[in-house]
């Protein structure tokens, strides 16, 4: 390649390709194929494709093979529509229930989500369709999420946040990992040498093309030095003076190296991927409906059951609640798939039911309810742990009338249930997809057992969650004081009681355990039984307890896992595999992981919470008793319900200086300001937002100001970078007004009118 081909190929074709003369498509996922042209406004406006369940319901299914499954069904679409990349999955850790993106999300565990990736991963690379791994990296919230901070403690982010990351490019080598939007450790993700290059390619190993998360690349030659390879979308010409520059004026040829780098990892990518691929074949034997159905039937959760579920044939039902006629089954935003079917819950009830509608006349009450759109979404973070009054009020009511109450329950990430200790029956959906009401007929008739399990706690209280005080706040420096104690990490360690935990889910049977034993520290084998009188799948988890010490460490964590289906007294033999980090921690002072000896128990249960069998076991290691007691006191509570972590003790965790990006002013704003931020010191910003706000809203298919796509376009053009709101904007927003913004909120008023003179803006 010439050097201008080599500078254009690093850079996007219009918002979804990526090439020179040989160009490939990158679509959105991955619960489903979001296909669209440039032209499209709406994230609606995209192609019909099979719409399967979101992470949350995926990762509840704990198990592997449906995953592929569903990684099969994608490809298919994928080689049928020329898409060269799908992007997905999603990996982060959920680390707050509040965060508006959990639903794309597998897990608050690493394990998990690492396991449950790397057969996404693996079945789509498999077909010659490649992957993007998202959102590299600490990328946990939604709001400010292209300009926040994530402060992580070395421990945690090593332990936590790149554990899941790590498992899947070592395990099923994604074709592409996506850099996040936001600042990790005081730099942006794009920019961050430690990240990219240091972590992901010499300690990883990573053989692939990094590509930006859409618009996060806001200085490309730094970040292409970092180890970024593709900038997306198309930077509309803004970003290309800037590197002709840093080729032009440098003297060692370290950038035309990084250049040659990033141009041949774009020209691999094409050519790995390239549609013609004789590789990539469709297999007639994938029904994706029905994939979707199963995957939805295996992923839902029984949180509860008195006996009301299965519902016998003859019984007369009600039914009501504001998910019942218009069932919620996806996530809002980028994930948002064109349905090729909407469910039709009550036509699906009266196939099986006389549906009837008077809850006087009925037998039992279903009652369809939990987070709508307006609540969760990408963009934005909720607010609270609540449903709203109105669904409090249906479900009081409800109850009332002396029936049995049955709560089929959706959303993304967990709330708070009312009246739960009311209710006979509760079973959560997560986000179904397409199949969703026949999914919850299966389960309320009968005709399958609910074996899904949680895949994060369920809190009692807000209060309670590891990162109260410190998640979606108003300021872009975020201090993940909570360090390693996330989700169960945090509930199991220091005692907080939950409404429903890690891994928990009933069944319509029963199971036991029996009989285990560990072989080298490395295979756990024991017998589980179906002692019940109906056929059933059971997830066996295990858990290795740390032993006790004066050093950092949680109280017990997730290290292998296997689901198993048992017809009525059939027993089964099984072996699962110990992760390889079942007995290490990440040294600070080696920069590496190490075994920590001592006693240690293998635990097999339920869930975190059910642990039917265990045995002990000696493990030879470093001894990592470090007094941690006395150099962090707030991270041992005592007798305290929960700890709260001091900001002096995490910095002294954390081993740097915390970041203030929230407190920029005049004479240090640029192109990575937002316009909200700008908006305190220049009047010029403000008018801009008030026109955003009507230019976003007029743009929507509602027209309405709580319509979760105008929340998110107005976040992601107010809260984002400007130079990414300028990229994105349709040149709404030109490069003229961009400089103009600077420079007024910079207090240089003259230079900004003169700015707009130029561009011929009023």
């Amino acid at each position: 390649m010439t050097e201008e081909e080599k500078i254009s190929i690093v850079t996007g074709r219009g918002m979804w390709h990526a090439g020179n003369s040989r160009q490939i498509m990158l679509c959105d996922g991955p619960n489903g194929l979001r296909k669209q042209d440039d032209s499209a406004v709406s994230n609606n406006d995209s192609i019909i494709a099979t719409c399967y369940p979101t992470a949350v319901t995926i990762a509840q299914n704990w198990d592997p093979d449906q995953v592929r499954r569903v990684a099969d069904g994608l490809a298919n679409e994928c080689i049928l529509e020329d898409v060269s990349v799908l992007l997905g999955p999603g990996v982060n850790i959920k680390r707050s229930p509040l965060g508006g993106r959990s639903f794309e999300y597998y897990s608050e565990d690493p394990f998990l989500s690492g396991i449950t990736g790397t057969a996404f991963v693996a079945g789509l690379e498999s077909r010659g369709v490649g992957t993007s791994l998202k959102h590299f990296a600490g990328n946990s919230q939604e709001r400010f999420r292209m300009s926040s901070n994530s402060q992580i403690d070395e421990r945690a982010l090593h332990e936590i946040y790149l554990r899941a990351f790590e498992m899947i490019v070592k395990n099923a080598r994604p074709s592409t990992v996506m850099a996040s939007y936001n600042r990790l450790n005081g730099v942006y993700s794009c920019q961050n040498r430690e990240l990219l290059t240091d972590i992901l390619r010499n300690r990883w190993g990573f053989k692939g093309l990094v590509v930006s998360d859409w618009g996060a690349c806001t200085d490309l030659p730094g970040s292409i030095r970092a180890g970024m390879d593709l900038e997306m979308p198309d930077s509309i010409g803004f970003h290309r003076p800037s590197l002709e520059k840093a080729l032009r004026e440098e003297k060692d040829g370290s950038m035309r190296r990084a250049l040659d780098r990033a141009a041949a990892r774009v020209e691999k990518l094409i050519t790995d991927t390239f549609p013609d691929d004789k590789n990539r074949k469709i297999r007639t034997d994938i029904d994706t409906h029905q994939v979707a159905k199963q995957t939805a039937v295996g992923g839902s959760v029984l949180l509860k059951n008195n006996g009301s579920l299965p519902i016998k044939k003859g019984t007369v039902i009600y039914a009501s609640g504001p998910l019942y006629r218009k069932l919620r089954v996806q996530g809002g935003g980028s994930s948002h798939i064109n349905i090729r079917r909407d469910p039709d819950m009550p036509a699906a009830l009266r196939k099986e039911y006389e549906v009837v509608e008077d809850p006087k006349e009925a037998d039992v009450l279903l009652y369809f309810g939990g987070l709508t759109d307006e609540i969760e979404g990408e963009g934005y973070d909720r607010e609270s742990l609540e449903l709203p009054d109105t669904q409090k009020e249906d479900i009081r009511n409800l109850l009332s009338t002396g029936k049995p109450v049955i709560f089929i329950a959706f959303g993304g990430s967990p709330f708070i249930i009312p009246y739960r200790d009311e209710m006979a029956s509760i079973l959560y959906m997560g986000l179904p997809g397409e199949a969703a009401d026949e999914a919850i007929m299966e389960l309320l008739s009968g005709r399958v057992s609910p074996s899904g399990k949680l895949a994060e706690t369920w809190p009692l209280r807000l209060e309670d969650t590891p990162c109260f005080g410190f998640f979606s706040t108003d300021s872009r420096d975020i201090e993940y004081r909570e360090s390693i104690f996330v989700g169960y990490r945090f509930y199991d360690t220091f005692q907080v009681p939950v409404q429903f935990c890690f891994g928990y889910g009933l069944s319509y049977t029963s199971f036991s355990y029996d009989g285990l034993k560990v072989k080298d520290l490395s295979t756990v084998k024991l017998k589980i039984k179906n002692t019940g009188t109906v056929s059933g799948a059971e997830v066996v988890q295990i858990y290795v307890r740390n032993p006790e010490g004066d050093f950092l460490r949680e109280r017990r964590s997730l290290r292998g896992f296997k689901k198993v289906f048992l017809e009525p007294g059939e027993e089964k033999e099984i072996t699962i595999s110990l992760d390889d980090r079942s007995f290490q921690v990440w040294s600070v002072e080696k920069g590496d992981f190490i075994t920590c000896g001592g006693e240690y128990a293998i635990e097999a249960g339920a869930s975190l919470q059910d642990i039917r069998v265990r045995a002990s076991v000696h493990v030879e290691g470093e001894n990592v008793s470090a007094g941690d007691r006395e150099r962090y006191p707030s991270y041992y509570p005592g007798a305290k319900r929960r700890p709260v972590f001091s900001g002096a003790d995490f910095q002294k965790l954390y081993g740097r200086e915390f970041s203030d990006f929230s407190r920029r002013g005049k004479g240090e704003f640029d192109r990575t300001a937002t316009i909200r931020e700008m908006s305190r010191a220049s009047l010029l910003a403000r008018l801009v937002a008030g026109i955003v706000h009507r230019e976003v809203v007029k743009m929507s298919s509602s027209g309405k100001d709580n319509d979760p796509e105008v929340r998110m376009m107005e976040e992601f053009i107010l809260d984002g970078t400007i130079d990414a709101a300028a990229i994105q904007s349709d040149r709404m927003i030109g490069d003229d007004l961009v400089r103009a913004l600077i420079e007024d909120a910079n207090g240089h008023h003259l230079r900004a009118v003169k700015e707009l003179l130029r561009g011929g803006r009023k």
